[in-house]
């Protein structure tokens, strides 16, 4: 009877990854549907219909994300033609993965209340009420992020290389990386806020520089543990190239 069991859950589990691994879709939000669900893969030939007001927004294994808006009817290709893989990360396996754990469960992820009411405002800063894994790109500082910042607190942050004590003062949300600290790809820290709370560790993931859009780092983040990030990452992935090409024109 447990060999039966065991045996019904791998055909299921079978199923659902090869289902993934051939796909060239994955919805990652929607709108005014029912037929279609956050985190269900969809073939280049499938059916879509939307009428006004209906929308889906979708991720494709070229990391592109597309959003459709109807009124909208036929094969999904004729609407966006598919192209292939341009890493071998394979992009909507991994984002499958992600956004159907965040669709049955938002709390999992600790980063939103819905899809479009994100708590955390930032993919790049440190939410220090979690800690845990953090990926951060090459040359820029992680920074901490507290959601209440009614009060003045002590910051005492420490690693194998020394230990500082800051200063966050009252109304700021976010605080800078300590010069004094390095931050460094599989480095460990340990943090405390006011000697009141658990000390919390903060364990270091560098991302690979030849990553070629936002949605291949975003599944590679998710690959490594940095699941929250990736998330925030996939829907702020338009707002946070715009402000990087900002950046680089000197505009921002």
């Amino acid at each position: 009877m447990k060999m039966r069991v065991f045996l019904i859950c791998l055909l299921c589990f079978l199923f659902i990854f090869s289902a993934a691994h051939s796909a060239d879709y994955v919805i990652v939000d929607t709108k005014g549907l029912v037929a279609f669900k956050v985190g269900q893969t969809l073939k280049a030939e499938s059916l879509i219909q939307l009428k006004q007001g209906q929308g889906l927004t979708l991720v494709s294994k070229m990391g592109e994300k597309i959003a459709l808006k109807g009124p909208l009817s036929g094969q999904l290709q004729l609407h966006n033609k598919p192209q292939e893989q341009v890493s071998g990360l394979d992009v909507v396996a991994v984002l499958t993965k992600l956004f159907s754990k965040a669709s049955q469960d938002n709390s999992s992820l600790g980063v939103f209340r819905s899809l479009n009411q994100v708590e955390q405002p930032d993919t790049w800063v440190v939410d220090t009420a979690k800690g845990g894994l953090h990926c951060f790109q090459v040359r820029q500082a992680p920074r901490f992020w507290r959601s209440d910042n009614s009060t003045q607190s002590r910051f005492d942050f420490s690693s194998s290389t020394g230990r500082i004590a800051l200063n966050w003062g009252k109304g700021k949300s976010e605080l800078s990386w300590p010069i004094a600290i390095p931050y460094r790809d599989g480095e460990s820290y340990q943090y405390v806020i006011d000697n009141k709370n658990t000390e919390q560790s903060l364990n270091l993931i560098e991302l690979p520089v030849n990553l070629p859009t936002r949605i291949h780092m975003a599944a590679w983040m998710s690959d490594k543990g940095c699941e929250r990030q990736a998330f925030l990452l996939v829907l702020n992935a338009e707002i946070d190239k715009m402000i990087d090409d900002l950046t680089r024109q000197g505009k921002f």
